[in-house]
């Protein structure tokens, strides 16, 4: 009995944990960078835009230790809008919105940043 009981405690908890990070996925374009409970600063790199290249759809970033990375955001890749600092409503995006010296954010989908691969973006639109 104490067996079952500790194995349904077990799947609550795991049902739990599932449904706020699919909660938290679902909510992060209303979420201003550098504001992500549990991903900001953590598990994501705030950086600056220091290049664009239109043509290989890439984009590279300096963070603030001066650590640079390149980007392909790719079709699976969210692009947001971080409009909060304009007092307006958050929105999707797409590789047209990216500007030099832009503050992004950007979560990687493996933690340690390997293979380069971009979960989201949030881009801090100022005007």
């Amino acid at each position: 009995m104490g067996k079952v009981f500790n194995n349904l405690v077990l799947t609550a908890v795991l049902a739990g944990s599932a449904s706020t990070t699919l909660g938290q996925k679902s909510n992060e374009i209303f979420i201003p960078i550098g504001q992500s409970p549990g991903l900001s600063g953590k598990y994501t790199m705030i950086a600056r835009v220091q290049a664009l290249d239109t043509a290989d759809r890439s984009v590279t970033v300096t963070d603030a230790a001066g650590a640079s990375v390149t980007v392909r955001p790719n079709p699976q890749t969210a692009i947001w809008l971080d409009r909060s600092q304009l007092k307006q409503p958050n929105r999707r995006g797409d590789f047209s919105d990216f500007r030099k010296d832009m503050t992004v954010e950007l979560k990687f989908r493996n933690n340690d940043r390997r293979d380069g691969v971009v979960e989201w973006i949030k881009l801090q639109a100022v005007e």
